[in-house]
């Protein structure tokens, strides 16, 4: 008894070859046709008949439109979803507007804070040249 000893068994016949393990059903229909001269004929008949089919040319001929309008149809739902994405994109940005600090690039964080280091040292340089001219 292993781990699969639960399981349901798909077919009633023992493992290997041989026979006489499964049941063969014949039905009255399929004995009838085999042995029927008449069936037998007539099948016959059907099979040699040759059928009226559309060669690969002509039926491409025949729904030439429609594979086209099916491709185009294709075709124009992509590039409209790809606008879709563009006009998206450019509407979030558009929505940030220009003055959110939160949403600026690092550099000109860097940019702006330098400048206002700037600004501080040539107005304490200034400073220094005016006590230095007043002490004098």
């Amino acid at each position: 008894m292993g781990r699969s000893s639960n399981r349901v068994k798909r077919y009633g016949g023992g493992g290997g070859g041989g026979g006489g393990g499964g049941k063969k059903t014949s039905t009255a229909s399929s004995l009838n046709t085999i042995a029927d001269p008449v069936g037998v004929q007539q099948r016959l008949q059907y099979l040699a008949t040759p059928t009226q089919r559309l060669t690969w040319e002509e039926y491409k001929e025949k729904h030439k439109k429609q594979f086209e309008s099916r491709l185009e149809q294709g075709m124009d739902e992509e590039t409209a979803e790809y606008r879709r994405q563009l006009d998206q994109e450019r509407n979030e940005k558009l929505a940030r507007g220009t003055n959110h600090r939160d949403l600026a690039d690092k550099a000109d964080k860097k940019r702006k804070k330098k400048d206002k280091k700037d600004k501080k040292d040539k107005k304490d340089k200034k400073e220094k040249k005016e006590k230095k001219r007043q002490r004098v």
